[in-house]
Protein backbone atom coordinates (compact mmCIF):
# COMPACT_ATOMS: atom_id res chain seq x y z
CA UNK A 1 0.00 0.00 0.00
CA UNK A 2 1.40 3.64 -1.21
CA UNK A 3 0.29 6.78 -0.92
CA UNK A 4 -0.47 9.16 2.05
CA UNK A 5 1.88 7.42 4.14
CA UNK A 6 5.67 8.32 4.79
CA UNK A 7 8.62 6.94 3.14
CA UNK A 8 5.67 5.12 0.70
CA UNK A 9 5.33 8.17 -2.12
CA UNK A 10 5.10 7.99 -6.01
CA UNK A 11 8.88 7.16 -6.37
CA UNK A 12 8.86 4.23 -3.80
CA UNK A 13 6.21 2.65 -5.69
CA UNK A 14 7.41 2.73 -9.66
CA UNK A 15 10.91 1.35 -7.92
CA UNK A 16 9.27 -1.50 -6.24
CA UNK A 17 7.57 -2.26 -9.32
CA UNK A 18 9.76 -1.68 -11.92
CA UNK A 19 12.53 -3.62 -9.77
CA UNK A 20 10.56 -6.54 -8.84
CA UNK A 21 9.73 -6.87 -13.27
CA UNK A 22 13.30 -6.59 -13.88
CA UNK A 23 14.22 -9.41 -11.86
CA UNK A 24 11.26 -11.60 -13.52
CA UNK A 25 12.25 -10.28 -17.13
CA UNK A 26 15.93 -11.45 -15.79
CA UNK A 27 14.18 -14.89 -14.91
CA UNK A 28 12.75 -15.10 -18.83
CA UNK A 29 9.52 -14.82 -17.62
CA UNK A 30 6.05 -13.56 -19.10
CA UNK A 31 4.54 -10.72 -16.75
CA UNK A 32 0.87 -10.10 -16.80
CA UNK A 33 -0.03 -7.38 -15.86
CA UNK A 34 -3.44 -5.14 -15.38
CA UNK A 35 -4.11 -1.26 -14.22
CA UNK A 36 -7.46 -1.63 -12.50
CA UNK A 37 -10.06 2.12 -12.46
CA UNK A 38 -12.35 3.10 -9.77
CA UNK A 39 -15.02 5.89 -10.69
CA UNK A 40 -15.28 8.57 -7.68
CA UNK A 41 -13.72 5.75 -5.25
CA UNK A 42 -12.98 8.21 -2.51
CA UNK A 43 -17.38 8.92 -2.57
CA UNK A 44 -18.33 5.38 -2.91
CA UNK A 45 -16.92 4.15 0.92
CA UNK A 46 -20.11 3.29 2.51
CA UNK A 47 -19.94 4.92 5.97
CA UNK A 48 -21.16 2.27 8.04
CA UNK A 49 -19.02 -0.24 6.37
CA UNK A 50 -15.84 2.11 7.03
CA UNK A 51 -16.83 1.73 10.41
CA UNK A 52 -17.19 -1.52 10.89
CA UNK A 53 -13.54 -2.14 9.20
CA UNK A 54 -12.37 0.37 11.79
CA UNK A 55 -13.69 -2.33 14.41
CA UNK A 56 -12.87 -5.24 13.00
CA UNK A 57 -8.73 -3.74 13.29
CA UNK A 58 -9.34 -3.26 16.90
CA UNK A 59 -10.47 0.76 16.84
CA UNK A 60 -12.02 1.26 20.22
CA UNK A 61 -15.77 1.95 20.99
CA UNK A 62 -15.26 5.84 21.72
CA UNK A 63 -13.20 6.20 18.63
CA UNK A 64 -15.79 4.27 16.50
CA UNK A 65 -18.17 6.56 17.88
CA UNK A 66 -16.14 9.86 17.27
CA UNK A 67 -15.52 8.45 14.03
CA UNK A 68 -19.20 8.17 13.15
CA UNK A 69 -20.30 11.27 14.38
CA UNK A 70 -17.38 12.76 11.98
CA UNK A 71 -19.03 11.30 9.05
CA UNK A 72 -22.29 11.37 9.60
CA UNK A 73 -24.92 14.54 9.36
CA UNK A 74 -23.17 15.74 6.04
CA UNK A 75 -25.15 17.53 2.96
CA UNK A 76 -23.80 17.96 -0.36
CA UNK A 77 -25.00 20.22 -2.56
CA UNK A 78 -24.10 22.08 -6.33
CA UNK A 79 -24.03 25.49 -6.98
CA UNK A 80 -24.25 26.22 -11.07
CA UNK A 81 -23.94 29.49 -11.86
CA UNK A 82 -26.39 31.23 -9.64
CA UNK A 83 -28.55 28.26 -9.27
CA UNK A 84 -28.24 26.40 -6.24
CA UNK A 85 -29.85 22.49 -5.65
CA UNK A 86 -31.23 21.11 -2.85
CA UNK A 87 -28.81 20.00 -0.15
CA UNK A 88 -28.52 16.08 0.11
CA UNK A 89 -27.17 13.77 3.17
CA UNK A 90 -24.12 11.63 2.16
CA UNK A 91 -24.08 8.13 3.25
CA UNK A 92 -20.51 7.18 1.92
CA UNK A 93 -17.36 9.26 0.62
CA UNK A 94 -14.77 10.56 2.96
CA UNK A 95 -14.68 14.37 3.23
CA UNK A 96 -12.48 15.99 0.36
CA UNK A 97 -9.06 17.56 1.53
CA UNK A 98 -9.35 16.24 5.05
CA UNK A 99 -6.16 14.61 6.74
CA UNK A 100 -8.06 12.10 7.88
CA UNK A 101 -9.94 10.74 4.27
CA UNK A 102 -6.68 9.40 2.26
CA UNK A 103 -6.17 7.44 5.93
CA UNK A 104 -9.83 5.65 6.09
CA UNK A 105 -9.51 4.83 2.75
CA UNK A 106 -6.23 3.35 2.67
CA UNK A 107 -7.74 1.49 5.91
CA UNK A 108 -10.86 0.61 4.00
CA UNK A 109 -9.26 -1.21 0.92
CA UNK A 110 -6.78 -2.56 2.55
CA UNK A 111 -8.32 -6.08 3.15
CA UNK A 112 -8.34 -6.11 -0.94
CA UNK A 113 -5.69 -7.72 -0.95
CA UNK A 114 -6.87 -10.78 0.87
CA UNK A 115 -8.64 -11.61 -2.25
CA UNK A 116 -5.96 -11.87 -5.03
CA UNK A 117 -4.92 -15.01 -4.48
CA UNK A 118 -2.45 -15.66 -7.35
CA UNK A 119 -1.18 -12.12 -8.82
CA UNK A 120 1.03 -9.46 -6.72
CA UNK A 121 -0.72 -6.05 -5.98
CA UNK A 122 0.79 -2.14 -5.74
CA UNK A 123 -1.88 0.09 -4.65
CA UNK A 124 -1.32 3.71 -4.96
CA UNK A 125 -4.20 5.44 -3.40
CA UNK A 126 -7.35 4.68 -5.55
CA UNK A 127 -4.90 3.25 -8.49
CA UNK A 128 -4.65 -0.74 -8.29
CA UNK A 129 -2.58 -2.93 -10.50
CA UNK A 130 -1.80 -6.48 -10.38
CA UNK A 131 1.13 -8.52 -11.87
CA UNK A 132 1.67 -11.99 -12.23
CA UNK A 133 5.13 -13.35 -13.79
CA UNK A 134 5.32 -17.33 -15.39
CA UNK A 135 7.24 -18.62 -17.79
CA UNK A 136 3.66 -20.23 -19.04
CA UNK A 137 1.67 -17.56 -20.67
CA UNK A 138 -1.37 -19.87 -19.83
CA UNK A 139 -0.78 -19.32 -15.94
CA UNK A 140 -0.31 -16.15 -16.30
CA UNK A 141 -3.43 -15.43 -18.09
CA UNK A 142 -5.31 -17.42 -16.07
CA UNK A 143 -3.91 -16.53 -12.49
CA UNK A 144 -4.87 -12.75 -13.59
CA UNK A 145 -8.20 -13.47 -14.63
CA UNK A 146 -9.10 -15.32 -11.62
CA UNK A 147 -8.29 -12.34 -9.69
CA UNK A 148 -9.56 -9.79 -11.97
CA UNK A 149 -13.30 -12.03 -11.09
CA UNK A 150 -12.14 -11.69 -7.37
CA UNK A 151 -11.23 -8.26 -7.00
CA UNK A 152 -14.86 -7.43 -9.55
CA UNK A 153 -16.43 -9.51 -6.25
CA UNK A 154 -14.53 -7.41 -4.03
CA UNK A 155 -15.72 -4.12 -5.00
CA UNK A 156 -19.13 -4.55 -5.48
CA UNK A 157 -19.27 -6.23 -2.31
CA UNK A 158 -17.74 -2.89 -0.63
CA UNK A 159 -19.71 -0.44 -2.67
CA UNK A 160 -16.87 0.56 -5.16
CA UNK A 161 -17.62 1.28 -9.16
CA UNK A 162 -14.87 -0.48 -10.97
CA UNK A 163 -14.80 0.66 -14.83
CA UNK A 164 -13.55 -2.22 -16.90
CA UNK A 165 -13.64 -0.19 -19.78
CA UNK A 166 -10.80 2.14 -18.36
CA UNK A 167 -8.99 -0.89 -17.62
CA UNK A 168 -5.04 -1.26 -18.89
CA UNK A 169 -3.14 -4.47 -19.90
CA UNK A 170 0.31 -5.15 -20.74
CA UNK A 171 2.68 -8.33 -21.63
CA UNK A 172 5.76 -7.94 -21.11
CA UNK A 173 8.80 -10.93 -21.77
CA UNK A 174 7.86 -13.63 -24.51
CA UNK A 175 6.57 -11.13 -27.41
CA UNK A 176 4.92 -13.75 -29.48
CA UNK A 177 2.68 -15.51 -26.56
CA UNK A 178 -0.92 -14.55 -26.54
CA UNK A 179 -2.82 -13.36 -23.76
CA UNK A 180 -6.20 -12.00 -23.32
CA UNK A 181 -7.64 -10.33 -20.03
CA UNK A 182 -11.38 -10.12 -19.28
CA UNK A 183 -12.70 -8.51 -16.64
CA UNK A 184 -16.61 -8.92 -16.34
CA UNK A 185 -17.32 -10.32 -19.91
CA UNK A 186 -14.75 -7.51 -20.80
CA UNK A 187 -12.16 -7.51 -22.79
CA UNK A 188 -9.13 -5.24 -21.44
CA UNK A 189 -7.24 -4.61 -24.34
CA UNK A 190 -3.52 -5.32 -24.24
CA UNK A 191 -0.87 -2.42 -25.17
CA UNK A 192 2.82 -1.46 -25.50
CA UNK A 193 2.79 0.80 -22.53
CA UNK A 194 0.17 1.31 -19.89
CA UNK A 195 -0.50 4.46 -17.41
CA UNK A 196 0.98 4.00 -14.02
CA UNK A 197 -1.31 6.51 -11.83
CA UNK A 198 1.09 7.41 -9.33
Amino acid sequence: MFAYRKFHGCSTALLTLTEQWKEELDRHEVIGAVAMDLSKAFDCLPHDLILEKLEFFGLGAKSISLLRSYLSSRYQGVKFGNTFSSWIGMSAGVPKGSIIGPLLFNIFINDLGYTIANSKMLNYADDTKIYLSHSEPQTVEGGVNRDLDSARLWFKENGMMPNPKKYQAIVLGNKGCDINFQCANETIPTSNEIKLSV
